[in-house]
């Protein structure tokens, strides 16, 4: 495992290691999820975590007198317990030996490691599969025979945040609109990296229909470029990345706060050796076992499109 993003300045007192997992090194197809969120660790094959909601501010309850006692309780923040399963995923492969000795004797183009060229290719399809659960799986505790599947962001979105409705993401900015003030009064949208995502056909109806407060949308004819999306929705809570997932239906849209995006560990992507079967140099199988941990769940945003 390696490490990164150290801290050891003047205030520090450890060294902050960050998960990084092997398929952050594999960039073959966008996997936004995987690629920004954070790293924990997950302790059992059920991950649990503590969502901390604090109350709106309407005074100073808390100013004292000079020399004055306290006397006044403090009210902890709301608390409430989540969980997500841990979902474990493995891909397969292998070389043969015929292959192998072709692959040294440089007979095939390019990489003449085909036992590497293999793994890559598995770990493609991995880091694809477990960006698919994380952004649409459904929780299941499975068994002996029937695997454990996680809740995507789009499912804890609809389940625990707030859920709306619109006709169609073309007219739909209003409902996106009111969708953004609930969130705000459940606590949501205040990150400092507010996100949105939905299918790319959503993304570009939302930038060639959607305009704000504006009653136009404005062209730079001199910079000689047309411009057929947008990437800030600028809201009355801040400024909202609109990115498009190839994994996302065109039924949904969901808004969240990026830091508190997290994958939750139980082991990283690693390489396990098989029995060999027949003339093979060698069999294995790419895995890990990771759910997703969103710190907030109740604060996410869902908007569901017909």
């Amino acid at each position: 495992m390696a490490s990164y993003n150290r801290y050891t300045g003047s205030g520090a007192t450890a060294v902050y290691r960050d998960i990084v997992d092997d398929l952050f090194y594999i960039t073959q197809n966008e996997t936004p999820i995987m690629d920004m969120a954070k790293n924990v660790e997950a302790k059992d094959q059920k991950h649990e975590w503590t969502e901390v909601l604090y109350a709106a501010v309407t005074q100073n309850n808390y100013k004292r007198a000079d020399g004055a006692d306290l006397t006044s309780t403090y009210t902890p923040p709301a608390k409430t317990v989540f969980e997500n399963y841990v979902e474990e995923s493995a891909i397969p492969f292998d070389v043969s030996k015929r292959s192998a000795a072709i692959g040294k004797r440089g007979g095939y183009a390019g990489p003449n490691d085909q036992w590497a060229k293999a793994k890559t290719e598995a770990m493609v399809v991995l880091k694809d599969n477990v960006e698919w659960a994380i952004l649409n799986g459904t929780k299941a505790s499975g068994d002996s025979s029937n695997p454990s599947q996680m809740d995507g962001l789009l499912t804890l979105a609809e389940d625990k945040g707030t859920a709306s409705h619109t006709a169609t993401v073309a007219s739909g900015e209003a409902d996106f609109r009111a969708l953004l003030q609930t969130m705000r009064g459940n606590g949501g949208m205040r990150g400092r990296k507010k996100m949105l995502f939905t299918s790319y056909p959503n993304r570009d109806l939302i930038g060639a229909n959607w305009k704000g407060n504006a009653t136009e949308t404005n062209t730079m004819s001199k910079e000689a470029k047309i411009y057929a999306d947008v990437k800030v929705y600028v809201s009355p809570h801040g400024p909202i990345m609109v990115e498009g997932h190839d994994m996302c239906a065109d039924t949904d849209l969901v808004i969240f706060d990026a830091e508190d995006l997290n994958l939750a560990w139980l082991y990283n992507t690693t390489t396990i050796e098989l029995g060999r079967t027949g003339l093979q140099e060698n069999v294995a199988a790419v895995a890990n076992a990771v759910t997703l941990e969103y710190t907030k769940p109740s604060t996410l945003g869902y908007l569901e499109i017909s």
